[in-house]
């Protein structure tokens, strides 16, 4: 806090104090085997649905969309 404003930090930064050291941080280093896996390998093809071209993504939203009105139509006749 600057002396003349109690409220106001200076424009500077912090005020150091005489003999203030600078804090350190000590970094872990991590050392990855070489050849060793990465993790899980990434999906070979995107999930599709037999029959409906990649290129149309609109008929699968309304195959989703009628997928869900069935399902709540089965719902709706097991809470009766």
């Amino acid at each position: 806090m600057s002396a003349s404003n109690p409220g106001v930090p200076p424009v500077g930064g912090r005020e150091a104090a005489a003999g203030e050291a600078a804090p350190t941080v000590a970094q872990a280093t991590v050392s990855v085997p070489l050849g060793a896996p990465a993790g899980p390998p990434p999906p070979k093809a995107p999930l599709t649905i037999p029959g409906l071209p990649l290129d149309r993504p609109e008929l699968h939203v309304g195959a989703a969309f009628a997928g869900g009105l069935l399902l709540a139509t089965v719902l709706k006749r097991f809470a009766r």
